[in-house]
């Protein structure tokens, strides 16, 4: 993943945590565990490609793992909703990013090999 769009994916992962928490402070639950699902996914999606997509991959996931918790801290017993986000973790099967398949990455392309998403003069972009 480009550099840019990586930068630019934490900032969206950023601005999705403070909207959790605006949800869950309005008494919007359900609503909050479903963005910080999709916070979820998003850390899959970002990859573990290279170091730094891994990095932010983790990141982006403590992120969502940081708003359930804070949710729940706010939130009124309600079995419903527990039993249905539980059910929702459990489908959400996060694929495994794994620093070794970053680090291969790393090793094969050298150190610091980032698609900085800038076109070069005779190559191609990235």
């Amino acid at each position: 993943m480009r550099l840019g769009l990586l930068s630019q994916v934490r900032s969206l992962a950023r601005v999705m945590k403070t909207n959790v928490s605006m949800l869950a402070a309005d008494g919007q639950y359900r609503q909050a565990f479903e963005q910080t699902l999709t916070l979820r996914r998003m850390g899959v999606h970002v990859g573990d490609e290279n170091l730094i997509s891994f990095l932010v991959s983790v990141a982006i996931d403590a992120l969502a793992q940081k708003s359930i918790q804070s949710t729940l801290s706010v939130m009124p017993p309600d079995w419903e909703t527990l039993l249905w986000l539980k059910g929702e973790l459990a489908m959400t099967s996060r694929r495994q990013v794994l620093i070794q398949t970053a680090l291969k990455t790393e090793e094969q392309n050298g150190p610091g090999h980032v698609r900085s998403g800038q076109s070069q003069p005779g190559r191609g972009s990235g």
